[in-house]
């Protein structure tokens, strides 16, 4: 049990270390953007169907 815990957080903070890589770090940003951008989309043409199937 001790040992898978430690081993978690190794793997945990390894993650974190990558991730703070610069390169890494902006390709995330990168990623996260173009993520929100499709998520906006998406809720608003799904906002347009509802607003069609209510008239």
């Amino acid at each position: 049990m001790q040992t898978s815990t430690r081993n978690k957080y190794k793997i945990s903070n390894n993650t974190i270390t990558l991730f703070n890589e610069p390169y890494v770090h902006k390709k995330l940003t990168e990623l996260h953007r173009i993520l929100n951008m499709f998520l906006k989309h998406s809720i608003y043409t799904n906002n347009l169907k509802h607003e069609q199937t209510n008239r």
